[in-house]
């Protein structure tokens, strides 16, 4: 009797559907501000769904460490390399290193009376 019921649960679980495909990313262990620099302990990893990955998400946590985040890092984010400047590109803490369009009217929405904006030129 017990053989039989082993034998039927044995079928069912062979018979029940896998899971959703997963993937070891890393993701920042807690809330980060720009201008970090980025440590080992300042990631995880951990396993997510593949269909819930964004592009170029990073498996390697050492691919972030020593860079500079360029801005603020949700808790638990998953990281691609967009988080993060190389060294010589690096900001101080609570900078940002972001694109500007001057013929974009949505910029002026970013901006609060007090902040200070430094805008170097460069060619497209």
């Amino acid at each position: 009797m017990l053989a039989a019921i082993a034998a039927v649960l044995t079928g069912v679980s062979a018979a029940a559907p896998e899971g959703p495909a997963m993937i070891s990313v890393v993701k920042a262990k807690s809330r980060l501000p720009a201008g970090t620099v980025v440590s080992r302990s300042d990631l995880v990893l951990d396993r997510v769904a593949v269909a819930d990955v964004p592009e170029g998400v990073l498996t390697d946590p050492l691919t972030l460490v020593g860079k500079t985040l360029a801005a603020p890092v949700a808790e638990s984010q998953m990281m691609t390399p967009l988080a993060a400047a190389d060294a010589r590109t690096s900001v101080p803490r609570g900078h940002v290193i972001a694109p500007l369009r001057l013929a974009d009217t949505a910029l002026v929405a970013l901006l609060r009376p007090g902040d200070l904006v430094d805008v170097i030129a460069g060619a497209e």
